[in-house]
């Protein structure tokens, strides 16, 4: 029971991270491209 739990976990861990870096990442963009500046 455990394992399994602990196999459903970390999916759903890394796929709320993932949406996390893309969420800012996309905010960032948008940011650079109001202001006129480079994302690097």
């Amino acid at each position: 029971m455990l394992m399994t739990i602990y196999f459903l976990v970390w999916p759903v861990m890394s796929a709320i991270i993932l949406v996390l870096l893309v969420g800012n990442l996309v905010r960032d963009w948008r940011i650079a491209r109001k202001t006129g500046e480079s994302m690097v």
